[in-house]
């Protein structure tokens, strides 16, 4: 596999006060930590496009799957089979190392769908999709059926943190009914959105509210975390309608996006908004306040099909859409237009905007296939990680530079990383001669990088120079990559700076550092937080980080006329 840098700022300090901004920029190659995956057999399938972990790095996946998955990557067996066959839901649990330790499913014997999930600070889960049929929501030995209106109908259920059974919900008609995003608010209320048709009774409970959709309407519904619905608004019109993502700010504004065909009625409240579709689909984003009430919408699109996959919003406000699109499209929804025309049939987009939902820029790639981004992270310092797929020969720098990655045969995953600024900064892939695709990736504090895909037959999961293969058993196994960014080779080369000197970088228990004269430092965390406070010496000091849990902080040294700041990893298995 081709080998990749990694251009990360290790270490950057600067004087606020009568001081001028030094910044070490060092390189170092990507490091390849494991990659583990379920085993399958014959037809077997299993599928994620979410990955999340807990306060102690336990890793969680939610999708589904079909036939026989042995779900433990070890040598030991924890085989799940879904219900005659068909597609069963499951949430599965992994410690930090990505050892298994254990699954939790349901299903019907129709074709049953997870598709979002989110977690409460006491790691209780809520689970979206669809099912189909008389379903057993209870993945233990106790029963609590459900039985669909008709066709597909939305499932909510909750499930604690040992996988235990706490309550289901429905919602649904006669129709086929979807959910596709959910998002947990402030740990006390749930929000799902999705498509419905026909007349739907949007209220689990006893009482009804119902809405009648003249062709397929987007919805958004809010319940507490009992399950007890509290709203409904919808998004309707004489089109089609498919809300597929909901993310918040840090003003509580709601985030929904999607692709809609036709006319659509964005405002949820008495006045109107519309907008229509150029042809054959546009992606929408519309905002709306904690309480529901519409603040903007907007639109982008070719005319081409194009797909709107995930929404990501940064420390200042700015909101990411990732997706793909075909042929050409205009990525500005004002006034303006800003056309990219796609390298060959499907490619990828990273589109940002302000907080008023202007323009900045889109970053695009693809090749003669399609190529497409499946979710976007962001690091403390607003730079963004995409994973996604991609297809023989694609150059991921769309700068005057090359950055080609050439697949291991068909389709292979891919993890991306460029600054706030849309600047490439590096790329690698994972895959094997057969088709295999990245969904859902997660940062840890400490930066470490954690993604979910599928592969089929043999496949490489280190994007280095070695090789690290794993083998699928049936006709879709699932995996989880780890990558840990490389600590630097010259700690105290780099942090030497203006007379400070701080090292190890990135350290365990403690550090130390070598100072002038006298300050007081401040760590804080990625939140803003000060954890902890140090009154630093002339000289040598030793400063103990037993308590301090892994991430990255920043040091604030006030030496009383003027200020200094750096960067700290704390990673404990160092």
């Amino acid at each position: 596999m081709k080998s990749f840098l990694l251009s990360f700022n290790h270490f950057k300090s600067g004087l606020i006060i009568n001081l001028v901004l030094l910044t070490v920029t060092t390189y170092a190659q990507a490091d390849f930590a494991w990659a583990k995956a379920t085993h399958g057999s014959g037809m077997s399938y299993v599928h994620s496009n979410q990955i999340k972990l807990d306060s102690i790095s336990n890793i969680y996946l939610f999708g589904s799957f079909s036939g026989n998955i042995d779900f433990d990557p070890s040598e030991n067996i924890a085989i799940y089979s879904s219900a005659n066959g068909s597609t069963d839901v499951f949430v599965s649990k992994s410690d930090k190392n990505g050892n298994f330790i254990e699954a939790w499913c349901f299903g019907s014997g129709y074709n049953d769908m997870g598709f979002a999930f989110d977690m409460d600070s006491e790691g209780n889960f809520y689970l979206t999709g669809v099912f189909e049929g008389q379903v057993d929501f209870d993945p233990g030995e106790d029963v609590y059926l459900l039985n669909s209106y008709g066709l597909e109908d939305i499932f909510l259920v909750k499930l604690n943190n040992n996988g235990d059974f706490v309550w289901a919900k429905q919602f649904g008609g006669p129709d086929s009914d979807y959910s596709n995003g959910l998002l947990l608010v402030d740990s006390d209320e749930i929000l799902i959105t999705g498509t419905i048709r026909g007349t739907v009774d949007m209220d689990p409970g006893p009482e009804v509210f119902e809405h009648i959709a003249i062709q397929s309407d987007g919805f958004i519904c809010k319940t507490d975390t009992s399950g007890d619905f509290i709203r409904a608004d919808f998004l309707e019109g004489t089109g089609n309608c498919y809300p597929r993502v909901i993310e918040r700010n840090t003003d509580s504004n709601l985030f929904i996006g999607g692709t809609f065909f036709g006319t659509t009625d964005f405002n949820p409240g008495g006045d109107i908004f519309t907008m229509h579709d150029i042809d054959n689909g546009d992606n929408f984003l519309v905002q709306l306040d904690k309480d529901g009430n519409f603040i903007r919408a907007l639109s982008y699109g070719g005319v081409a099909d194009d797909f709107l996959n995930y929404i990501t919003i940064d420390s200042q406000q700015n909101i990411y859409l990732a997706g793909n699109f075909n042929y050409q499209a205009d990525f500005d929804p004002g006034p303006a237009t800003y056309l990219i025309n796609s390298n060959g049939f499907v490619d990828a987009y990273i589109l940002k905007l302000n907080k008023q939902g202007e323009f900045q820029w889109v970053y695009s790639f693809g090749g003669d296939e399609i190529d497409d981004c499946s979710s976007v992270v962001l690091d403390s310092s607003d730079n963004l990680y995409i994973s996604g797929t991609f297809y023989e020969t694609v150059d991921f720098d769309p700068s005057d530079e090359d950055w080609i990655l050439e697949s291991n045969g068909g389709y292979d995953s891919f993890i991306l990383k460029i600054d706030s600024s849309g600047g490439f900064r590096w790329a690698g892939n994972i895959g094997g001669p057969d088709g295999d695709g990245g969904y859902g990736l997660i940062l840890d504090d400490s930066l470490n990088i954690y993604q979910t895909g599928g592969f089929s037959d043999i496949a490489d999961f280190d994007p280095g120079e070695e090789t690290f293969n794993l083998s699928c058993g049936g006709q879709n196994d699932l995996y989880i990559l780890k990558l840990t960014p490389d600590s630097p080779t010259n700690v105290t080369e780099i942090v030497k700076i203006n007379n400070l000197t701080i090292y190890p970088n990135p350290c365990s228990t403690e550090f130390n550092i070598v100072s002038p004269r006298s300050a007081d430092c401040d760590m804080i965390d990625s939140q803003g937080r000060i954890i902890s406070q140090y009154h630093v010496s002339p000289g040598a000091n030793k400063l103990d980080l037993s308590q301090i849990r892994e991430g990255l902080y920043t040091l604030v040294f006030n030496f009383g006329n003027e200020v200094q700041t750096s960067k700290l990893i704390v990673n404990h298995s160092d």
